[in-house]
């Protein structure tokens, strides 16, 4: 049982650490479904609506739409719970509130460190191993930035297990899928200062470039 309870655990710190870096995940919202009488209007009306929302999503590149229709006060067009869209942050309070819980409930505490429930997890900084408490997950004050780029996408198929061995560990200049780092000096330097290097075109992070490169070419 308690083995159990510390797998459950792992993974819900685990969880939690996917909220902090990408702030929100996708829940089910819906389809158009018709509840008037005039079943005819009804599918006409619905048929309007698909069709402007699938026209909007095409030219706007938007993932999905949410959709209401009120008539005389009523609501006769709605959503059902099967198409997808982002709540964004407001994961952070439903993780926060079950965190918390299990607080109360003594399985965990805000100082317990990180490592302790994922084994073999370690966060760096400035090459010293630095450890980072449930707590700071909560407050966002781990030290994790919010920029998908600086991580694999939590949505690329992966386990939990698997994403969380990729933000363990010192960064290695060898290889890294978003940056363009390398480990020949010279060569990253060459990159860094190519031609628009400092407007965005360059394929590391513009901001690591110019400490980087000024430190070490």
């Amino acid at each position: 049982m308690k083995k159990i309870v510390l797998i459950f655990v792992a993974i819900f710190i685990t969880i939690l650490m996917l909220i902090v870096i990408f702030g929100d995940f996708k829940v089910s919202s819906s389809k158009i479904e018709c509840t008037t009488a005039n079943t005819n209007t009804c599918n006409n009306t619905d048929t309007v609506i698909n069709d402007y929302i699938d026209n909007f999503c095409d030219e706007t590149k938007c993932s999905s739409v949410s959709a209401v229709v009120m008539q005389e006060g009523k609501i006769t067009i709605y959503g059902d719970e099967d198409a997808l869209y982002q709540i964004g942050s407001m994961t952070k309070a439903f993780t926060g509130l079950a965190v918390l819980k299990l607080i109360n409930e003594k399985v965990l505490s805000e100082d317990d460190i990180i490592s302790d429930h994922i084994k073999g997890f370690t966060a760096y900084y400035e090459k010293e191993a630095r450890d980072i408490t449930i707590g700071q997950l909560l407050t966002h004050t781990s030290g994790y930035t919010n920029k998908e780029t600086d991580y694999p996408s939590a949505l690329e198929g992966m386990s939990l297990r698997a994403w969380t061995d990729t933000i363990s560990g010192s960064l290695n200049l060898k290889r890294y899928m978003y940056s363009g780092f390398t480990d020949d000096t010279e060569c990253f330097c060459n990159i860094c200062h190519m031609d628009g290097a400092y407007s965005g075109d360059c394929p590391c992070i513009s901001a690591f470039c110019l400490v980087f490169c000024n430190s070490a070419c």
